[in-house]
């Protein structure tokens, strides 16, 4: 994940992916995710764990509220995201709904992502991070200076 912002007291938490798709875990349980530049958006209830694609004309009228909302956070992320650095990571493209936010936890030490491809991500209070990859068992460290160690976990 490239960036994020926590509005869970009112609506879930908004993320933005390295290709510039963003998504929202809303409150709910239910997610939504829109590809950069796609007309497409990629909607997963509540209830079920596969989503469904959509164009955004064509999208349920009873959740255009989360449509809706999808944009503010888009609008919100793109603008935070030319203010950071990328920290050296990939630009990789992900086919529209097979990379999105499943869970999240925050604790009183960080928040914990688990996306959909398996990665986990742990954002520190402290600004370090995390990352653990499960198909390659690698785990990466940010450091407060943006130092980036991997290491091939046995």
């Amino acid at each position: 994940m490239y960036t994020w912002v926590d509005y869970s007291k009112k609506y879930g938490i908004g993320y933005m992916l390295n290709d510039g798709s963003v998504g929202v875990y809303f409150n709910d349980g239910s997610k939504i995710l829109g590809g950069y530049e796609r007309p497409f958006v990629y909607y997963v209830d509540k209830k079920e764990k596969e989503g469904q694609k959509y164009i955004k004309e064509e999208f349920p009228q009873e959740h255009s509220r989360k449509l809706t909302l999808l944009v503010h956070f888009k609008k919100y992320l793109s603008e935070k995201q030319t203010k950071r650095t990328a920290l050296g990571r990939g630009n990789a493209s992900y086919p529209l709904g097979t990379v999105y936010l499943r869970k999240w936890l925050s604790t009183s030490h960080g928040v914990i992502m688990r996306l959909s491809n398996g990665v986990v991500q742990v954002y520190f209070k402290d600004n370090t991070e995390l990352f653990y990859e499960q198909t390659t068992t690698l785990v990466s460290y940010i450091n407060k200076k943006f130092e980036v160690e991997t290491v091939l976990r046995k």
